[in-house]
């Protein structure tokens, strides 16, 4: 490598990964991998400040097959996936709790806009369909029971739909952008075609639109 790196620096450099910005925009939460784990930290947005370490027992990640910490929509706590379940930790500092413990890998948490659930994915089964649970660690809900794995939801701006990524179990080639009401009920497939990919579902700020990403062109 070009000095001043030397191989034993690069191997030696902790990596910072999936930021994620507070809804005030005066904070950021991150990963950081170093001694021996992938734990979460938060620090404000301005220069020169030390971050604060939040959790201090979260087993090494791969940065692959991780995920941003997630902040509730007040900026007081912080959701994460540790051990395939689902973590909630103060972002002032605190100690770390389940959010849930059942043992269905549960993953890519999000809050609703107005902070009263979150929902996730968990595979309770052959497939991961979509659930809800509230900051308190309710029993979790079941939104959708499709016989296929779901990602990525994203609530509506609003707070009444959740857009997802759908996976055909019958096309590895194939995933699909569908919407549910936000109580679950009947699922609505905006897209679909063979050997195409949709992902990364976004809502426009009126809720009235939906970008993605495609493979399709």
């Amino acid at each position: 490598p070009p000095a001043p790196w030397t191989l034993e620096l690069l191997v030696g450099v902790s990596r910072v990964r999936h930021h994620s910005l507070s809804p005030d925009g005066k904070r950021f939460s991150f990963v950081w991998d170093r001694e021996g784990g992938s734990d979460i930290w938060v620090a404000p947005a301005e220069t020169g400040a030390w971050p604060r370490r939040l959790t201090f027992d979260r087993p090494t990640h791969p940065y692959w097959a991780d995920a941003q910490p997630r902040w509730s929509p007040d900026g007081s706590a912080i959701t994460y996936v540790s051990q395939d379940e689902i973590w909630l930790v103060p972002a002032s500092g605190g100690r770390a709790r389940k959010l849930t413990d059942h043992g269905h890998k549960s993953s890519w948490q999000i809050y609703s806009p107005d902070g009263s659930r979150i929902y996730f994915v968990s595979q309770r089964g052959t497939y991961a369909n979509l659930c809800a649970t509230s900051a308190a660690g309710d029993w979790p809900v079941a939104l959708t029971h499709l016989e296929a794995d779901v990602s990525d939801p994203r609530p509506s701006p609003d707070g009444r739909t959740l857009a997802f990524v759908l996976h055909p179990p019958d096309d590895f080639n194939r995933s699909e952008i569908c919407t549910v009401p936000a109580g679950g009920g009947e699922v609505t497939h905006l897209t679909g075609a063979n050997k195409v990919w949709d992902v990364t579902p976004r809502w426009s700020r009126d809720g009235s639109r939906l970008a993605f990403i495609s493979n399709r062109t």
